[in-house]
């Protein structure tokens, strides 16, 4: 949990609004302002199940997530603004996958060890609809590149 803790943070302060800032498409960058506002939910949920565990909440930095920032900070520019679009999604649905793996992982453990599964599982769903709604944004902006 404390990997999960620190990636909601992190995307919370650093990450998504970074993306936010970056989108070109203005429904893009309002479709990361609405999963920024979901996050910090997330956030208070994981803080949530550890409390209903007995243990003090603490994050422990995630090397997937350091991995995934490092591969964006490394690209260069990209110029054309609705590849850039694309990129930023892609990006998000990389970070969507490895947080849907988590929760799946902590849903699991939490039902072996007796421990109340639902804000897990609530982090859980949203985060396979935030997945969703990239994949469709992908397709759109595919869809807006000349042919």
């Amino acid at each position: 949990m404390a990997e999960a803790l620190w990636i909601e943070r992190t995307l919370t302060f650093a990450v998504l609004p970074r993306l936010e800032r970056d989108a070109d498409s203005e429904w893009l960058a309002d479709a990361l302002a609405e999963h920024l506002a979901q996050t910090r939910d997330h956030t208070a949920r994981v803080e949530e199940a550890f409390a209903t565990a007995g243990a003090e909440p603490t994050a422990a930095a995630s090397k997937a997530l350091e991995g995934l920032c490092r591969d964006h900070d490394q690209l260069p520019g990209i110029v054309e603004p609705r590849l850039r679009d694309i990129f930023l999604a892609t990006e998000i649905a990389k970070i969507e996958y490895l947080e849907i793996a988590l929760y799946q992982a902590l849903a699991g453990l939490a039902v072996s060890l007796g421990l109340p599964v639902e804000p897990l599982e609530q982090n859980l769903r949203e985060e396979r609809q935030a997945l969703e709604r990239v994949e469709q944004a992908v397709g759109r902006l595919r869809g807006r590149l000349p042919k």
